[in-house]
């Protein structure tokens, strides 16, 4: 499956069957490869989709003076509160 005609949730749908079948002991070598391989290409789409969506994602919060302010999405300071 090529990831350009799929989205985001597509290709993370895909990525479920994709472990499913490569869990399968039955699953050849070779398909199993094969499949590694269309993992590898539908995570690099979903991670370079989760960070145009992480650009365009903005904060609104009150500064000092009570003003709203936008302020960019940042991952990894959200992270550090939980």
């Amino acid at each position: 499956m090529a990831t350009k005609k799929l989205t985001y949730e597509q290709s993370i749908e895909r990525l479920l069957e994709i472990v499913s079948e490569m869990e399968n002991p039955e699953t050849p070598l070779e398909k199993s490869v094969k499949l590694y391989k269309e993992a590898v290409n539908l995570t690099k789409f979903c991670k370079d989709r989760l960070e145009e969506a992480e650009k365009e994602v903005k904060i609104l919060e009150r500064d000092f003076n009570d003003v709203i302010v936008e302020k960019p999405f940042d991952v990894l300071e959200d992270e550090d509160e939980l």
